[in-house]
């Protein structure tokens, strides 16, 4: 045997024996989910506001969950239950009210959320073809010619064990509503101290002389840069369900005033906004996973239902958002992960792993705790009460304030 030749076989063995050692540590190493929970913003829904250019077709009237919203959610429960069953997290049937708390708004788009997902969350079996598995959007028209299609969907109820979702009055509700200043009247003080910013008058002047005497051409009205966010609404619920542009309009508009409802979604929750709009739920969080960690709770999943102002408070207050409004049925899940008896917590996006800026990766449990809990709002009755003397309600700036973003 040549030299050349036995050092070839030597090298070998040595990376063999090193494949060997890795997998025989890598056996020592156990990583397990011990609780996930995750926030939603409700399925697809027809616009809020009715306009004469409105095309589309809304049988269940405005603002309501639309039927490719139901299969929208139904198909995104069926996406969480294979990831989860398939990482080896099951969960017990007969025992389903103290492994999987749901809760939502007090809103009907978002109950009807709650249970379209729970539907297929427990479902036994997938109902749709493959081409149909997006958690954010499908083919709309596809769905609805298809009178199959149609059929499960009156079958849906009878395809999964029941499970409660709860909730509270809307006026009370600080976890999943904390964006409204109807629940925190602090908000419209907040909404008010924004308008008063350089940023904000000159946001309104470029508005002024641009984008609002396009909307004056394409929509025959004066629009303020408040309610443009209306406009851009009603046309992502056309466009989503598959209509077209309205007339005399195009998407270059269309885009600059979808950028402009980032903006007027979220300019509100800055440090202090996004810590009233937030903790509630975050208190809640540390709460479970604590409970969790020290074998004292049995849940398993946690799923909230809400809108979308809900989810940009809640990325605003871990500095995690990237400016764009969250889409129909997206969603932010916190995963609590035990290895090598440490614990770590995980947050994805839309099924996209994200970090926070304190963290390398993964946030160890102990550091988590530590940053979320430095945010929070302890007292937010006593925070979310008004500060100004004046009489809020008499004051026409604020009206604008109290409107339903979601």
């Amino acid at each position: 045997m040549s030299a050349g030749a036995f050092i070839s076989i030597f090298i070998l063995i040595i990376i063999t024996d090193l494949v060997m050692l890795l997998l025989f540590l890598l056996a020592f190493v156990e990583s397990t989910l011990l609780s996930s929970v995750t926030v939603f913003r409700h399925g697809a829904r027809s616009p809020v506001n009715r306009f004469s250019w409105d095309t589309g077709y809304w049988p269940r009237g405005l603002g309501e969950l639309t039927l490719e919203g139901m299969i929208q959610e139904y198909n995104l429960g069926l996406k969480l239950k294979d990831r989860y069953l398939s990482s080896g997290c099951e969960f017990d049937i007969n025992n389903i009210s103290k492994e999987i708390y749901v809760r939502s708004s007090d809103s009907k788009r978002a109950i009807m959320s709650a249970q379209f997902f729970m539907m297929g969350f427990l479902s036994s079996e997938s109902l749709y073809p493959e081409v149909l598995f997006e958690s954010l959007a499908f083919p709309s028209k596809y769905v609805l010619g298809d009178e199959k299609f149609n059929l499960y969907v009156i079958e849906l109820p009878n395809t999964h064990t029941k499970v409660k979702v709860y909730s509270i009055k809307k006026k009370l509700d600080h976890m999943l509503v904390g964006w409204s200043s109807k629940v925190c009247p602090r908000l419209k003080e907040i909404f008010y101290e924004v308008w008063q910013t350089e940023e904000y008058k000159q946001k309104v002047l470029e508005y002024n002389l641009g984008t609002k005497l396009e909307m004056r051409d394409s929509f025959d009205t004066d629009v303020s840069l408040e309610k443009s966010w209306e406009y851009a609404d009603t046309i992502q619920c056309e466009l989503f369900h598959g209509y077209e542009l309205p007339k005399n309009t195009n998407y270059d508009l269309y885009w600059k005033i979808h950028g402009l409802h980032n903006y007027t979604n979220s300019y509100a929750f800055n440090k202090e906004g996004a810590s009233l709009v937030s903790s509630k739920f975050f208190k809640e969080l540390l709460e479970k996973f604590n409970w969790k960690i020290n074998n004292d709770f049995r849940e398993k999943f946690g799923f909230y239902f809400a809108h979308d102002a809900t989810l940009v408070g809640f990325l605003k207050f871990l500095n995690i958002w990237d400016g764009n409004n969250p889409d129909f049925g997206a969603y932010i899940t916190f995963e609590l992960h035990q290895e090598n008896n440490e614990n770590y917590v995980k947050i994805l996006y839309n099924d996209v792993h994200v970090k926070l800026q304190e963290c390398k990766e993964d946030c160890l449990w102990e550091d988590f705790q530590k940053i979320v809990a430095e945010k929070l709002t302890l007292d937010l009755n006593k925070a979310c009460s008004l500060k100004y003397d004046f009489n809020v309600e008499e004051t026409s700036v604020f009206k604008s304030s109290d409107r339903e973003i979601d």
